[in-house]
């Protein structure tokens, strides 16, 4: 069975070929297929699976845009602003920022998490 692309956060680590993982907040373990790209902000606070990129010239790339918003809300953006952020954004992705999941348009990357 092909796993690439695929990813879970559980209470448990996937002990499968090819899988990497990580602890996050709260006892949870994100496993992931190394195939799938991971990107985490510096204080560790979002998480982009897949691919993003920005479609919009005037403004950042996904992952410094993540950054800034996180830098400007220390207690945390709103989902509104994380919305809004994400609207010119395109690609394949799962953004996971503040325990709320944010799927591309489509939702192509499944999302399994309990």
């Amino acid at each position: 069975m092909i796993h690439a692309g695929q990813f879970a956060i559980l209470k448990s680590k996937i002990d499968l070929p090819d899988f990497r993982s990580m602890p996050l907040d709260g006892g949870w373990i994100l496993s992931w297929h190394s195939r799938l790209s991971v990107w985490q902000s510096k204080d560790r606070r979002a998480l982009l699976l897949g691919i993003a990129w920005q479609t919009d010239p005037d403004r950042k790339s996904p992952a410094e845009e993540i950054e800034k918003l996180l830098a400007a809300r220390p207690e945390g953006p709103a989902r509104e602003e994380i919305m809004s952020m994400e609207e010119t954004w395109c690609g394949r992705y799962v953004l996971i920022c503040q325990d709320t999941v944010f799927m591309d348009a489509t939702g192509t990357l499944s999302v399994f998490y309990s």
